[in-house]
């Protein structure tokens, strides 16, 4: 299973990190120094640890994620939906994250190869939550029998908000992601 290190995970470390992060406090001292995270798209809009942080939070708290969980995120992590609610909400939570293998794909991949990659993820390391984006989750055949999922996170569109909407997978409700309108 592939792991994440590098200048974010240090940045992560050196700046506070996880280990201290509460969004409270976040909230409450927004002067706090933040660093730029990415710049995804656009080199007028920064992407800032504090956001990514932020929306980690923000998934594990609506996706009720707990330390036992294994979490698939099938997003490409040089996304704010993969990297922040995916790959942040697992880090504040002490959960473990499973990352498909998806190498040789460039930027988002084809959705069915993506797809293919997620289903075996699923079936083999038991995951209890997914990430994916609706192409992917369009692409993602019925697994041959029941997955310990519990439920996930599937974006539709631009925007980091949880919606109201879900979306189905083998039997189990996904909260939409994306603008709230």
């Amino acid at each position: 299973v592939p792991h994440l290190s590098g200048e974010f995970l240090q940045d992560l470390i050196h700046n506070g990190g996880l280990k201290d992060f509460h969004q409270e406090t976040f909230l409450e001292n927004p002067e706090e120094p933040d660093t730029t995270h990415a710049m995804y798209n656009s080199p007028t809009s920064l992407y800032t640890n504090r956001q990514a942080l932020e929306q980690g939070e923000d998934a594990a708290f609506e996706l009720s994620m707990c330390a036992d969980d294994e979490v698939c995120i099938s997003i490409t992590l040089c996304h704010a939906f993969g990297m922040g609610s995916g790959i942040c909400s697992v880090f504040s939570r002490g959960a473990t994250a499973v990352l498909p293998a998806v190498g040789g794909i460039q930027g988002c991949g084809v959705p069915s190869e993506r797809a293919a990659a997620t289903l075996e993820v699923l079936e083999k390391e038991q995951c209890t939550l997914l990430f994916a984006d609706t192409h992917t989750l369009k692409a993602l055949p019925d697994p041959p029998h029941d997955l310990p999922l519990r439920g996930g996170a599937c974006k539709i569109g631009s925007g980091s908000t949880f919606l109201e909407d879900t979306r189905k997978y083998s039997g189990v409700s996904l909260r939409t992601v994306g603008k709230k309108e």
